[in-house]
């Protein structure tokens, strides 16, 4: 493995507190190589030393680090929001037989509020979201003891299902999953200071929450990847 990550450097924060004042070209395109310098090349030397940890314990996440980044533009197609930069850097590790942003996964970004660390799934779509609830139906006993597990860890953060009110069409109120069930994301997420991404110590922060979440997101994708795990 490559050298330490060393922590973004200082002028990291400096530059998404600026960026946060001054969201638009004009400042944005003068600014852009020091953008390159202090935030996007330390997290593409960061997302490679991250695949070198996945590799021993979720080898099937590791992601090429320039298709693992987020783009700082926005897309404001939809939006009424028209500023045309992110505020944050983020990116995602998905499964390398999933499309980009598809399936379970684990993401992490950081900001002026918080260096977020996260796994699972979020709002998935329809189809996506009926395989997993089928699959968590049938197989309520592993996933109740896998997150016991990623839960003793105690790193991983909250859980955030954005359940609905009452359980979905096809499964009864009596079924033993039936408040998993009601869940219409399953992940895990933890924010720590925005500080902790000028340490030393922040690729440790991001690989040990992402080890303790491997396990869940694992059992997310089979269904989605169309085989079960052995062993």
């Amino acid at each position: 493995m490559n050298s330490p990550f060393p922590g973004f450097p200082p002028e990291a924060l400096k530059f998404l507190r600026a960026l946060k004042r001054h969201n638009d070209r004009e400042w944005f395109q003068p600014r852009k190589p020091e953008f390159e310098r202090v935030l996007r090349d330390p997290m593409l030397a960061l997302l490679d030393r991250i695949n070198g940890h996945l590799i021993r314990f979720a080898p099937d996440y590791c992601t090429e680090p320039a298709k693992a980044i987020f783009r700082i533009y926005r897309d404001t197609r939809f939006s009424k929001d028209k500023t045309p930069y992110k505020s944050h850097v983020a990116a995602v590790f998905s499964h390398r037989m999933l499309p980009r942003n598809s399936g379970a996964g684990f993401y992490f970004q950081v900001s002026t509020e918080k260096a977020g660390i996260g796994g699972g799934i979020h709002m998935p779509p329809a189809d996506e979201l009926k395989k997993i609830r089928l699959h968590l139906a049938e197989n309520h006993g592993r996933y109740q003891k896998t997150m016991r597990g990623v839960e003793a860890k105690k790193i991983a953060g909250g859980f955030f299902g954005h359940a609905m009110s009452r359980v979905p069409k096809g499964f009864g109120c009596e079924d033993p999953a039936a408040e998993l069930l009601k869940c219409r994301s399953f992940f895990y997420y933890a924010d720590l200071e925005p500080e902790a991404m000028l340490s030393a110590g922040f690729e440790k922060d991001v690989v040990s929450r992402f080890r303790a979440i491997a396990p869940f997101v694992e059992l997310l994708d089979e269904p989605l990847v169309g085989r079960k795990k052995m062993g």
